[in-house]
């Protein structure tokens, strides 16, 4: 599923907000509804989702969903500053789910050589996160989590900077046995070299450390990353960057690990109409499972907005995870290596009524196939709905 809180937004030709949600897209030219810089959305949608509980015992329902986001952005000479968040129900008629969100943006220019940026990301949800490692791809109950990061980036001369960072991540769930095995804070600490090799080429090496401390089950680890690579602006409209290199890692439960590590992206705007992007990586993750001790994850994710005309605007989400689970086990259940692969598409159409009113149509399919049983299942779900900018 789409969480609410992954965007892509539009900067080329008039600013337009991209705000992607499991329920709707909602696409508004801001400098078309006021010069204030708070926007105010709601929505409400109805639905069939024919597996609900999203376990291998199908069970489908409809449902009715209901939700309220706000966006703010500033921007001033040395600041920068934005701000999206909201939350809403989906209400079947056995249970209701509740999820929530904050994203927030900080700049700030201290000086020529040196700039600040503040990045808070969190929510509350029931619905599993096929883009990340946060828990398990089978749902598993509501939980929360977040993911912050300050960065200074120092320019040193002309064609050498400095980005020093630090990120802390939590994750919480409210189910008692998943918890166990799942909750966790992650400390990362950062250090990235840039050399601006041409006006078009970064070359950077990084070196990380993170440390995870688990509340209960015994799975801390500290991970060392050596890692080197390149950003690219191949053209105005295409920019491609990737990292790669080794992960040194030691963890409480197995020992000593050296594994591979690589992530890359790709952006592509194609004007005002169209925005890509594709994200790839393969690196050993955090399992969420009960039956695993650590895991070595391929993974690859695609977000795409195209507009078709004004009014009428598409988008399409795809994430993909192949896992390699490795044990021994924490809790009774199966021994033994095994593998695991999710998929979640969400496709949706949006028509701008006016400049206010927006219709949208979605449609959501999941994917876990496992080599335990218990853990697979297949999802399909599709709402219609309305959307309202204040």
């Amino acid at each position: 599923m789409v969480l609410p809180w992954q965007m892509l937004r539009a900067q080329v030709g008039e600013p337009v907000i991209e705000i992607v949600t499991r329920d709707k897209v909602l696409s508004v030219p801001t400098t078309s509804l006021s010069s204030l810089p708070l926007q105010i959305y709601t929505s409400v949608a109805e639905g069939y989702d024919d597996n609900f509980r999203a376990t291998a015992k199908e069970e489908g329902s409809f449902f009715t969903s209901g939700r309220l986001s706000l966006s703010y952005a500033l921007a001033r000479e040395a600041i920068g500053l934005s701000i999206v968040a909201g939350g809403g129900a989906v209400v079947y008629p056995e249970q209701t789910d509740y999820d929530g969100f904050l994203n927030l943006t900080f700049n700030y220019a201290v000086s020529r050589r040196l700039s600040l940026n503040l990045e808070l990301d969190g929510g509350y949800q029931a619905e599993p996160d096929f883009g990340s490692d946060v828990g398990p791809s089978a749902r598993a109950g509501s939980f929360f989590h977040a993911n912050d990061t300050l960065s200074a980036t120092y320019e040193l001369s002309r064609d050498w900077s400095s980005v020093s960072s630090y990120s802390f991540r939590l994750v919480r769930y409210d189910d008692t046995n998943t918890a166990a095995v799942t909750d966790r804070q992650e400390h990362t600490f950062g250090e990235q070299l840039r050399y601006q090799w041409s006006p078009t080429v970064l070359v950077v090496a990084e070196y990380r450390f993170e440390t995870i401390d688990y509340v209960t089950a015994p799975r801390d680890s500290d991970t060392n990353f050596i890692l080197g690579g390149l950003d690219a602006q191949l053209s105005r409209r295409l920019k491609v960057g990737f990292r790669s290199g080794a992960t040194f890692r030691h963890m409480e439960l197995s020992g000593d690990t050296t594994d591979p590590h690589f992530e890359g992206s790709l952006d592509y705007m194609a004007g005002r109409d169209a925005t890509l992007r594709l994200t790839t990586s393969y690196s050993v993750e955090e399992t969420g499972l009960q039956t695993a001790a650590s895991r070595t994850t391929f993974r690859t994710g695609l977000q795409l907005i195209y507009g078709f005309t004004a009014r009428i605007r598409s988008t399409l989400s795809f994430d993909y995870h192949h896992d390699e689970n490795a044990q021994p086990n924490l809790i009774d259940g199966p021994s033994g290596d095994f593998s695991e692969d999710s998929l979640a598409v969400s496709a949706g159409l949006s028509y701008q009524i006016n400049r206010r009113w927006t219709t949208n149509l979605n449609f959501d399919h999941s994917d876990v196939i496992s080599d335990i049983p218990a853990s697979a299942y297949s999802r399909n779900r599709g709402s219609i709905g309305f959307s309202f900018i204040y």
